[in-house]
């Protein structure tokens, strides 16, 4: 099996279904590891805690966002910043700009990105 690596992702400006597609690239070579979905349940990494703390909230956060004529390109960063990537919106008829995005989660287990800008934070 080959080693889990972030390298592609992180701080590499991607457009957002690329990001997703990486994404779940590397949660099925994850799963596929010899104790892959233990591990993932357990998250005795920083891959795999990245992983489902963090980039998988983040692509489901972009897919939701997605719409006809609008483009997302996405930075995620793996230190240690208040903000977990960097979004920039754009398209016709849509509101364009860059965005901060901040994984957080909440009692039982489930996960929601909020996004900054401007200086004031927003729930999504």
């Amino acid at each position: 099996m080959t080693k889990l690596d972030l390298a592609a992702i992180d701080n590499q400006l991607l457009d957002g279904l690329e990001f997703c597609t990486r994404v779940y690239d590397l949660f099925d070579r994850a799963r596929k590891q010899p104790d892959g979905i233990a591990r993932l349940r357990l998250r005795p990494s920083n891959i795999e805690k990245r992983l489902i703390e963090e980039l998988i909230p983040i692509a489901r956060y972009l897919q939701a966002r997605y719409r006809e004529g609008r483009r997302i390109k996405v930075r995620w960063l793996s230190g240690s910043q208040s903000y977990d990537a960097v979004l920039w919106s754009s398209g016709a008829g849509h509101r364009r700009g860059a965005w901060f995005v901040h994984v957080r989660s909440v009692p039982f287990g489930r996960m929601f990105a909020s996004t900054q800008r401007c200086g004031t934070w927003r729930s999504r």
